[in-house]
């Protein structure tokens, strides 16, 4: 039963982290990108917890409006957004915070369905923001 339970566990985390995202049939609008500074407090709206960020760094808001164009329902896995500086250095998807919105890393999205979203990405102060990545989609920031 142990190796039962341990074969399903594996099978389930390489499914939910091996794949490659494919996501051709999201449209994404960047609405708008803001630097909010290296810390940011949690409010009376919002349980999430205040951050701040390491030294040197700063957060960039972005605020997207994201639609599925397909068929079927899409995985949105917020872990798969990257933003790229003007050297091509690669940073990593933060945290999503807003005022009634749960803190999930993944979205489901219906088919024709659209929502809007601001997430946040941990970026070096005086850099030059490069692109988006959303999977193998790059977004010009410049």
């Amino acid at each position: 039963m142990k190796t039962f339970i341990t074969i399903l566990f594996l099978g389930i985390y390489s499914i939910s982290f091996g794949q490659e995202i494919e996501l051709k049939d999201l449209n994404v609008e960047i609405i708008k990108i803001n630097d909010v500074s290296s810390a940011f407090g949690s409010n009376s709206f919002n349980t999430e917890p205040a951050k701040q960020a390491k030294k040197g760094m700063t957060f960039i808001m972005v605020k997207l409006k994201l639609k599925n164009e397909g068929e079927e329902s899409l995985k949105v896995n917020f872990n798969a957004f990257k933003m790229t500086d003007d050297e091509n250095n690669k940073y990593e998807f933060s945290f999503m915070y807003g005022i009634g919105l749960p803190s999930k890393k993944i979205l489901k999205l219906k088919s024709g369905k659209k929502v809007r979203r601001t997430i946040y990405f941990e970026f070096p102060q005086g850099k030059e923001l490069n692109e988006l990545i959303i999977g193998k989609v790059k977004y010009s920031l410049k």
